[in-house]
């Protein structure tokens, strides 16, 4: 998956931004996104279940919008922070968890650049009863 910010708004709230990333789906299969977060306490989105889910077959690409919370001053670094996707893929759970270095700019606008995006099997650090 590639995942760049494609634009943020200004909300009416103090500190709330609108914002748009792309992402593409890079992967062989049907990519079905359940829901995303941003958790990160300086650069945050609560969980929300996307209505309809999204569906991405590959090589297909998707905005994702959200409301953030992000109310530093201009030149603050926020590292760190996540976008946090709940997927299935091949039918599976996974997590895509893309690390972003937030920037915010001389207008106190919070600008993204995706350092990493990983994936995890929901549950892949359980322990398991073995038989």
């Amino acid at each position: 998956m590639v995942l760049d910010q494609v634009s943020r708004v200004r909300a009416p709230s103090p500190g709330q931004w609108l914002m748009s990333w792309q992402i593409q789906n890079l992967g062989q299969g049907t990519l079905k996104i359940l829901s995303a977060r941003l958790p990160h306490g300086r650069f945050r989105c609560e969980e929300g279940k996307l209505d309809p889910i999204l569906v991405m077959q590959p090589k297909e690409s998707a905005s994702l919008d959200f409301s953030v919370k992000c109310g530093e001053p201009p030149g603050t670094i926020v590292e760190n922070a996540f976008l946090i996707l709940s997927v299935l893929w091949e039918g599976e759970p996974w997590r895509i968890l893309a690390r972003l270095r937030v920037s915010i700019n001389e207008g106190g606008a919070p600008e993204t650049t995706t350092e990493l995006v990983t994936t995890q099997p929901v549950g892949f650090s359980a322990l398991r009863e073995k038989t």
